[in-house]
Parts: structure tokens; sequence; C-alpha cells
């Protein structure tokens, strides 16, 4: 806990108003305290009910300067409080074996590894060069899950999880958020 709030950001704060540089000062009996907090929530305890309060920041995704009227163009930030950020931090540094488990090279989201969706563009942009300038035919495809967290099953998930050995602790915390 001690060398994660050292490296936390002193970003935005949640409704809580607790910020790194709040975190910084705890006492090593405090620290002690919030382990065994964190540690209860992993077998089931509830998170404490300022921490699952949160405030949302909408960013306009369109380009241009005067910003969308349409609500859709938008995307919420969820600001969650210091206390939940900080342990998924420090779980998620945890996770990455599990995460590197599922690693797959045509998988550019959700793995230790540094790709993403441009990495997929731009390698598939290659492939489709390729083949113009061989004089090949090529056909390709795209599919966008356009509000996919709108539309997410929540119980599926955390069965899912279970089943492909995400670890049970973490998964209580998250759940009972």
């Amino acid at each position: 806990l001690a060398q994660a709030i050292k490296h936390s950001p002193d970003n935005a704060t949640g409704l809580d108003g607790v910020s790194a540089s709040d975190l910084r000062l705890l006492s090593p009996g405090a620290l002690h305290w919030l382990a065994k907090m964190y540690s209860a929530i992993e077998r089931g305890a509830h998170w404490p009910r300022q921490v699952p309060v949160g405030r949302t920041a909408w960013l306009d995704k369109t380009e241009g300067a005067q910003p969308s009227l349409d609500p859709l163009d938008y995307r919420g930030l969820a600001i969650l409080s210091k206390i939940y950020r900080l342990y998924f931090v420090i779980r998620l540094k945890h996770l990455r074996p599990w995460i590197g488990s599922w690693e797959d090279p045509e998988l550019y989201a959700g793995t230790t590894a540094a790709s993403g969706a441009e990495d997929a563009w731009y390698l598939t942009a290659l492939d489709f060069e390729l083949a113009k300038l061989s004089g090949q035919d090529i056909t390709g495809g795209s599919a966008d899950i356009w509000k996919c967290f709108d539309q997410i099953q929540r119980q599926l998930v955390y069965f899912l999880l279970e089943v492909g050995g995400f670890p049970l602790g973490i998964l209580m915390a998250y759940r009972n958020f």
C-alpha cells in the first residue's frame, strides 16, 4: 500500500475528497487498517458507503471547434474514490500474470502487451496495401461494439471471470462495488 500510494498521481479526487497527498499522510497503523478493510471486502464485506459514489466528466468525442449537441457523441468518464482506485491499481498489477495467460497476438486490447486499436488498424491497412500492390483480392470486415458497456450482462461477466480463473477475492470486491 505504501509503495502504491507513494507513486499515486495527485489527480482528481472522488466525491469523498480523498487525494493521493492525503493518503501519503497515513501512518503505518492507518495503512494496516486500510489493508484490513481491503481484505474484508475481498471476503465479501461491502465497500464503505462513501466509496462507491462518483462523479462523471463528459468528454465530446467529435472533431472540430464546436461541441456536439448529440448526447451520444459524449463519453462519460467516472471519477471514483481514491480508496477504490488505489485498491484496483494494486490488484491490477497482481493480475498481470492472469491477464498475460489470455494474451493472443491477434487481440489488440485488454492485455499486458502494449498494443491497441491503432495497432490493429495500422497492420490491417498494411495488409490491404500489400494486397493492392500485389494485385490480390482482399476482403475484410469490422465491427464496432457501440455502447457495449451499456449492454453488458454483469451476471454473465462475473460467471465468465470465475470460470476463467479470475481470483475470487478481487471478483468479490468488484462485484460488491
